[in-house]
Parts: structure tokens; sequence; C-alpha cells
């Protein structure tokens, strides 16, 4: 495990402030992103806005 990618959670607030729902493929791009920083916690907020989203493509016995 890595730190935290401020980089990232920022890119992931800026979406989620947007107040617009993510589609699959952009889940999955901003998962990519979130793995690459192996910042759990950035990847724990995209499999959130996806939820949120209604979109349940990651499952939880995944990496987070």
């Amino acid at each position: 495990m890595s730190g935290i990618d401020f980089k990232c959670l920022y890119l992931l607030d800026l979406v989620d402030r947007a107040g617009v729902p993510i589609n699959e493929d952009e889940a999955r791009m901003l998962m990519g992103i979130a793995r690459r920083g192996k910042c759990c916690i950035s990847q724990l907020k995209v499999k959130k806005m996806a939820e949120n989203s209604g979109l349940h493509i990651f499952n939880d016995n995944e990496e987070a």
C-alpha cells in the first residue's frame, strides 16, 4: 500500500462535486487512475461514486 494520492483525490472530488452521475466507462477509467496511484482511499471513493450513480461494477472481493 502506498500513501495518499492527493492529486487523484482532488480529481475525484471535482468529478463528485459536479453532481452528475458517472457512467460505467467513466467509473472504470477513474478506478484505473486510482489503482495506478495505489491509494486505497481513492479506490474506495471511486467505488462509492459508482454506487451513487447506480452502478455495482466493483465487487466487494476485489482489492478496493
